[in-house]
């Protein structure tokens, strides 16, 4: 019961075998949960430590290539370069 309603397919649904393509779908959509986990903490990391990338207004191009410079310092700060 959830909320006081019965839900017999609850029970149902977890005694079902899982088939190879489910699992397949299931990590792939946590690949890409992770790959986006990773994507939004370098744009938070950009965003926080260079005030011009908060609030950019240029043509997409433009502000590629601003980021673009901005890693290159960043992980230059952090001693993440070769």
């Amino acid at each position: 019961m959830i909320n006081g309603r019965p839900t017999p397919l609850l029970g149902m649904a977890q005694s079902l075998p899982v088939v190879d393509n489910q699992l397949i779908g299931t990590r792939a959509a946590a690949a890409c949960a992770r790959t986006r986990a990773l994507a939004e903490r370098g744009n938070s990391l950009l965003k926080t430590t260079f005030k011009t990338l908060r609030r950019v207004s240029l043509c997409p191009w433009r502000i590629g290539a601003l980021t673009a410079a901005a890693r290159v310092l960043l992980h230059h700060d952090h001693g993440r370069t070769a």
